[in-house]
């Protein structure tokens, strides 16, 4: 869903949906009344998995777990810092299972398209961590200011490396 005052043209607070398969590999927005419009119908994003937007509130918490993961077939994830966003809050980021992350951006006219990493891998899925997910208000969560596994998983004790996804 497109966060409301992300300024996503006039689809915030809409939910955004990619299409995989061909012939119409494109966004798409869905409104409250079950309209469906295809937001880029002359631009395809090829095998479109996933769809996030930059949070607006990236970066709040200024801690290390903040930032964009993404799933890569096989088993794999990638972690890109939240400071890599921080120029991009408000717009998609659409991972694309064999054509790398794009940004989708809405320029005040129309929407525009830009590969941030040609070739990531096979992605699968993304999520944005944010600070409210970090420290949920009243909830007193002890990963705030940790990057360390909570040792619940076959992970426990390693810590994976950032690695840039923009330039």
């Amino acid at each position: 869903m497109v966060p409301l005052g992300a300024k996503f043209g006039s689809f915030d607070g809409q939910i955004i949906v990619t299409v995989e398969g061909a012939p119409y590999r494109h966004l798409r927005a869905i409104d409250w009344s079950g309209k469906v419009t295809d937001l880029i119908p002359t631009k395809e994003i090829p095998y479109a998995e996933s769809i996030n937007f930059v949070p607006l509130n990236l970066g709040a918490s200024a801690t290390p777990i903040e930032g964009l993961y993404l799933a890569v077939y096989t088993p794999d994830v990638i972690k890109a810092d939240g400071s890599q966003f921080a120029k991009f809050k408000g717009d998609a980021i659409v991972g694309s299972e064999y054509y790398g992350v794009w940004r989708v951006h809405w320029n005040g006219t129309a929407f525009e398209t830009t590969v941030l990493d040609a070739n990531p891998g096979q992605l699968e899925d993304g999520i944005f961590v944010t600070p409210n997910m970090i420290d949920p208000p009243g909830a007193g969560c002890p990963a705030k200011g940790k990057d360390k596994s909570n040792g619940d998983d076959s992970d426990s004790g390693k810590t994976r490396a950032s690695r840039p996804l923009t330039d």
